[in-house]
């Protein structure tokens, strides 16, 4: 449904990863000696907290840290087809990777078929990256009905590696796994107001009460090919020592700085391993006055360490905004970066159509936005 590269695969059911209280103190955070140590630095600069707190909190800066199990990456050989000096390996029925091949002592001759089966891969498989807001299953126009399991299900079809939603109502969350077949990395941002009637007081008024009663959540969904190295970190964009000193260099108005308390906002980061390299996949949605969102994605960039490959995904919320040492964006909020890494095939936004609900409204009023990282 997505592209004729990826094939349907079965979904296994993933868990929610769990809390837990303590603080992550990103000063003394190491990496083991048998590992990449790059890819486990801690983003520097960035303030600490055990909890979310709410948003009358100005002070409730930082980062938390989410336990989750670590799913184990499981692959299956493929089915070769040959070509000259290399071979692309094809995935055989219900695969969807292809790997590039390169067969020793054959640098300058032809591969023939039973090269196929030599155990010679040495190049990394490509990730599918996919970002998503998802509008708390709203549609657009909106409609007195909600859709996020349909949207989950649609943007998980083909078996993504990453999946990367903004937007998401914090009753979700535990539901997000038995949707998608995926392992769940949350990251609460707005707590929910409402408690339990929370969801059908907003089902009855999606179009007024939107955030309001149920919360908003970041949240990553990772494939059982990547390994989880370390823990879940969880980054503020807007901080109360950030906050002061940009609202007093930008003059802003008292409404406009308990606004932009109010809406608190974070950006998730997680160390993957996929086979024998180890990447950053982090997922932000910044602010929505462009300007300041622009703001906490500089100071973003200014902390996250130069040596780390990094893919990062989620809604700038300022419209084509370039980030130092990041690929370029595209000419939108919703984007997937890449540091240190290269793409297979650059971002690029779904066509209308792949989102259109039977009654002619659209998932979401964000695009999903996808790339193949190489």
């Amino acid at each position: 449904m997505r592209g004729d590269h990826r094939r349907p695969i079965e979904r296994k059911q993933a868990q929610i990863c769990g809390r837990e209280r303590c603080p992550l103190d990103v000063q003394h955070v190491r990496a083991k000696a048998s590992e990449p140590r790059q890819a486990h630095k801690v983003l520097r600069g960035a303030d600490g907290e055990s909890q979310p707190r709410t948003a009358e909190e100005p002070g409730a800066d930082g980062v938390e840290e989410l336990t989750a199990p670590v799913p184990l990456g499981g692959g299956h050989l493929a089915e070769a087809k040959p070509r000259r000096h290399q071979l692309d390996v094809e995935p055989a029925a219900g695969k969807r990777r292809r790997e590039r091949v390169v067969v020793r002592d054959r640098e300058r001759s032809r591969v023939d078929k039973r090269d196929a089966h030599r155990p010679t891969v040495i190049a990394a498989m490509s990730l599918l990256v996919r970002t998503w807001n998802v509008f708390h299953g709203r549609t657009s126009p909106p409609s007195s009905a909600l859709h996020l399991e349909e949207m989950v299900r649609t943007v998980v079809e083909d078996g993504p590696d990453v999946v990367a939603f903004q937007e998401v109502p914090v009753w979700a969350l535990d539901r997000l796994g038995a949707w998608s077949g995926m392992t769940v990395f949350p990251a609460v941002a707005m707590l929910p107001l409402g408690g339990p009637l929370a969801r059908r007081l907003t089902e009855r008024n999606p179009q007024r009460l939107r955030s309001l009663l149920t919360g908003q959540a970041n949240a990553l969904l990772l494939s059982s090919r990547l390994e989880l190295v370390g823990r879940q970190r969880i980054i503020r964009l807007n901080p109360g020592s950030f906050r002061s000193a940009e609202g007093r260099a930008r003059r802003l108005s008292l409404r406009e700085r308990l606004d932009w308390a109010w809406n608190r906002r974070v950006c998730q980061a997680v160390n993957v391993r996929e086979r024998k390299r180890v990447i950053v996949v982090a997922n932000l949605h910044a602010t929505k006055d462009h300007s300041l969102a622009a703001a906490e994605a500089d100071r973003l960039a200014r902390l996250w360490p130069p040596e780390a490959p990094t893919i990062l995904c989620g809604d700038f919320n300022a419209r084509g905004h370039s980030l130092v040492g990041f690929s370029e964006p595209l000419d939108g909020i919703d984007q997937i970066l890449v540091r240190g890494l290269e793409f297979e095939r650059g971002p690029s936004r779904w066509p209308v159509e792949q989102r259109r609900t039977e009654d002619g409204a659209l998932l979401s009023d964000h695009a999903p936005v996808e790339a193949v990282v190489a």
